[in-house]
């Protein structure tokens, strides 16, 4: 069953605006590796060993001192999901702004501020292989309404800022309507690894369990919740819903790495799921719009999109 405390958890959604300072060609791909790019940012600011702790511990949280959490979840992933934008593209210029939205988890505030830190650093190197130069210019954040208020970006002299929180609780009510039929939408590649291999054509029972261990894992290391008291039984029920259709497919992202194409692949495409009657199940599908799902799932893989399906 859905823990109770689940209604102490919440998220914040916030926009980071960036203003680039020299021309540079932003691809998708190269969002879904900034991994790479935060890393180095972390180890160039050894010269202050405050904040690189703290950049180390948003890109790295701490394993739980509890042996069996640790073998129950998957290594702590970090407490943010970089959200995708819509373009292949985007052919900036100096002076274009573009809106980096990121969704934060757990106690937001710190994590912000650490997050800030790291922009700027990043901006002073540039986004992508010492290339693409910006600043961050505006600090925003929406509420549950969906309204953006512009908040004071954190710097020494204001260390924390407060932020409108989205109750986890909230987000997964407001979607009960889709228990009547669904459709998930894999926006970004979800690399999905069984025994170290990529799942190239998953059905939805293959891909729910990858779900659940997301969310679960995420919900014990942001909010230290146990969600669900048997993980197996909603795998197995997962058979009892109907796939109306599928058109899930493999697909390449190709970015340059150097000299050399290098592809981000995974699962991508949309899937149609008949009623849904279990309400955990639901939840966990709700949860992983938020969370993503796969390898990088922080930073912008697997990202998933739920509409009502047409009756």
């Amino acid at each position: 069953m859905m823990n109770e405390s689940l209604s102490q958890a919440n998220y914040c959604r916030v926009i980071f605006d960036l203003e680039f300072q020299e021309p540079f060609l932003l691809e998708k791909g190269m969002m879904l590796r900034l991994r790479r790019e935060f890393k180095r940012v972390s180890r160039t600011a050894s010269n202050d060993p405050i904040d690189q702790a703290w950049l180390e511990t948003l890109l790295e949280p701490d394993l739980s001192a509890d042996p069996f959490a640790r073998r129950l979840y998957q290594k702590p992933s970090p407490r943010f999901v970089l959200k995708p934008f819509k373009e292949e593209n985007l052919d900036l210029d100096a002076g274009d702004q573009f809106s980096l939205e990121v969704l934060f988890f757990g106690e937001c505030g710190a994590q912000i501020s650490t997050f800030c830190s790291l922009l700027r650093r990043l901006g002073r190197l540039g986004l992508y292989r010492g290339e693409g130069k910006f600043e961050l210019i505006n600090l925003g954040a929406f509420d549950q309404a969906e309204n953006l208020s512009r908040v004071p970006i954190p710097d020494d002299d204001r260390p924390a800022v407060s932020l409108p929180l989205r109750p986890l609780a909230w987000q997964i009510d407001s979607s009960q309507n889709l228990a009547a039929g669904l459709r998930l939408r894999f926006e970004t590649p979800a690399r999905l690894l069984s025994n170290n291999k990529p799942t190239f054509k998953p059905n939805f029972h293959d891909i729910f369990p990858f779900m659940l261990r997301r969310v679960t894992s995420m919900l014990y290391t942001c909010y230290g919740i146990e969600m669900v008291d048997d993980a197996q039984y909603l795998v197995d029920r997962v058979s009892e819903i109907e796939t109306v259709s599928s058109e899930l497919y493999w697909h390449d992202w190709r970015t340059m790495e150097g000299d050399k194409w290098q592809d981000i692949g995974g699962i991508v495409g949309i899937i149609h799921l008949g009623r849904i009657d279990i309400d955990e199940v639901l939840n966990v599908i709700v949860m992983s719009s938020l969370f993503h799902i796969g390898k990088s799932a922080s930073y912008g893989c697997g990202s998933i999109s739920l509409e009502l399906a047409p009756r």
